[in-house]
């Protein structure tokens, strides 16, 4: 199976009511997860990159927050490919306070507003990503090292993994639903999260998936949502913004670090001060003589 073409079997299978083929669809995906070599995560030169520097912590975002507006929202459900009783299921009672049973589409809204999703790649040498994510290549790129990562924490860390499929019309997830059961809830949530628009093929994104199971967090609404970042700069409650909107990872360390073609020396020397002493690789974006082609080098300020 060549490139990319055993996501389509994985979704196929993964999601399917029948026990033996989603059984297929997760020995798949497992056997994706340990065959990744590394994840990569691109970087604007703000706040939240000097936090995972220091911390060595990705921050888990609302998927409302993605570029992407359609984001945890491509698909389709057709109503003519399932009876409304067959989907009704119980959430779990600590996520909603009122009835259950409530309509499937409901659901997934209600869903949607509990996501938090960190976004990985699979290269430090996509242009689209250093253009789009690292402000035209004046941030950077961390490399995660998959192979060297303590076994066990490398299985905790690659299980929240999943692939994104993307397609050119969205997805009638119809049939997926048809026999969903009471536990559902990460079922729905890993079926919204990994299908996207082909329009963002290039990013090969990995995502990684959590719930915001904590006690403080409800369902927000997106106005709630906008509404915190409003009081992002002056919170009157300083808690707020971190409910509503996501939340650190586990912590990951870095084995390389990728400075953008157009990063400052200056900022390239006091990442490279702090960095280097901690182990971490320091390589340099640059151009090869193909257009539009990368590579990188060792950086050293000796």
């Amino acid at each position: 199976m060549c490139s990319d073409a055993w996501k389509d079997d994985f979704y196929r299978k993964y999601f399917d009511p029948n026990p033996v083929m989603s059984e297929q669809g997760r020995l798949l995906l497992w056997e994706k997860r340990w065959a990744l070599t590394s994840l990569c995560k691109y970087f604007r030169p703000d706040e939240n990159a000097l936090h995972s520097l220091n911390e060595f912590s990705n921050w888990a975002s609302h998927p409302i927050r993605f570029q992407d507006p359609t984001d945890t929202k491509w698909f389709t459900i057709d109503p003519s490919g399932w009876k409304t009783d067959s989907i009704q299921y119980e959430l779990v009672e600590s996520f909603q306070n009122h009835d259950t049973n409530v309509d499937i589409g409901n659901d997934i809204a209600l869903i949607r507003n509990i996501l938090r999703i960190c976004s990985y790649t699979t290269s430090p040498y996509l242009p689209y990503l250093w253009d789009m994510f690292s402000q035209q290549s004046e941030g950077f790129c961390l490399e995660y090292d998959l192979c060297n990562m303590d076994p066990q924490l490398r299985s905790e860390t690659i299980k929240k993994l999943y692939p994104m499929i993307y397609s050119q019309k969205k997805p009638d997830i119809s049939y997926y639903l048809s026999k969903i059961k009471p536990d559902g809830v990460n079922y729905l949530a890993s079926l919204v999260s990994i299908l996207k628009s082909k329009k963002y093929s290039q990013e090969h994104e990995w995502r990684m998936i959590y719930l915001d199971l904590s006690g403080n967090a409800h369902f927000a609404t997106e106005e709630e949502i906008d509404e915190a970042f409003a009081q992002r700069d002056n919170p009157v409650n300083p808690t707020y913004f971190e409910i509503y909107d996501g939340s650190y990872a586990e912590q990951m360390i870095p084995s390389k670090i990728y400075f953008g073609e157009h990063m400052s020396s200056e900022s390239k020397t006091k990442l490279y001060n702090q960095l280097a002493k901690k182990g971490i690789e320091c390589r340099e974006i640059v151009q090869t003589h193909y257009y539009g082609a990368l590579t990188s080098r060792l950086y050293s300020i000796e």
